[in-house]
């Protein structure tokens, strides 16, 4: 790279005026200090966004540079600060299990768990379109079961997103699952939150279909998404297995009748149309 040009960051406590004497030199371990002391005072303030304010107009890291500031409505330093902590905690790590779902006509799906170097799940998105991209299942809650050994109805819900083309140039978009336990009466805690996911793009489309209808049928739940893009097929796959009744019926908007749809209770899963999705995010 001899005679091209290059980047060169300058973190904020190399060029605090304050600490750097009259021959050049800096004090950093005095500079990072007292800036320590701004960002602790700008945390406190009451506001989300002063903090990364801060951090962005004295930034340390090329990241705190070039993060954004509009247009995110998330704190970003206390996501930076949980991004962190999961990665460098092991015993978090822990609890999520990987592997594959086994299950028959008179069998009950079971989750088989392997090692994660060799369920290999897809965990960098943007993802490497080179790589195998079939993904596998990770859980951090087996299904809740009552007395009798049955998960209760309505405790758990599946949602899917899906692709539209099985055969594509790009593979850059995946089909995703997650299994949301709800908030119930038999177990209240840990609700609203996803407790087994799968993301990926194996090579049969209909691997896609198999592993959510298995994941309803382990979590005794329905199966969400929007018809659009993919999901139409969802139905079909529900329909073809004799699991019709998994898949939900579309919600109904009984508030907005200009946009409410006419054949709610007939139909499935849900039809997004562009003034939905604006009327929903508000």
């Amino acid at each position: 790279m001899y005679g091209t040009e290059c980047g060169y960051f300058v973190p904020c406590y190399r060029v605090n005026d304050f600490f750097i004497d009259r021959d050049g030199n800096v004090d950093m371990e005095g500079a990072i200090v007292a800036d320590n002391l701004e960002r602790a005072k700008k945390k406190k303030s009451g506001k989300p966004k002063d903090l990364d304010r801060r951090k962005a107009e004295y930034p340390r890291t090329p990241s705190e540079a070039l993060q954004r500031l509009n247009g995110n409505g998330f704190n970003g330093q206390e996501i930076d600060a949980q991004i962190n902590r999961l990665t460098n905690n092991k015993a978090m790590q822990a609890q999520i299990r990987y592997g594959y779902i086994v299950s028959g006509e008179d069998k009950q799906p079971e989750f088989v768990i392997q090692p994660k170097h060799k369920a290999r799940p897809i965990e960098d998105f943007p993802h490497n379109q080179l790589e195998d991209l079939t993904g596998c299942v990770a859980m951090i809650q087996q299904p809740f079961k009552d007395p009798h050994g049955k998960t209760p109805d309505g405790m758990y819900i599946v949602t899917f997103d899906a692709y539209y083309k099985e055969d594509s140039d790009s593979a850059e978009s995946l089909w995703s699952t997650k299994v949301w336990k709800l908030d119930n009466p038999w177990d209240p805690s840990f609700f609203n939150l996803p407790v087994a996911w799968y993301a990926g793009r194996p090579k049969n489309y209909a691997d896609n279909h198999r592993i959510t209808m298995q994941l309803a049928d382990m979590y005794n739940c329905k199966i969400q998404g929007e018809i659009a893009g993919g999901g139409q097929s969802m139905v079909t796959y529900a329909k073809g297995v004799r699991k019709l009744h998994r898949i939900a019926n579309e919600p109904e908007m009984m508030h907005n009748k200009e946009i409410s749809s006419k054949s709610a209770g007939n139909s499935y899963l849900m039809n997004m149309t562009t003034d939905r999705k604006k009327l929903a995010i508000t």
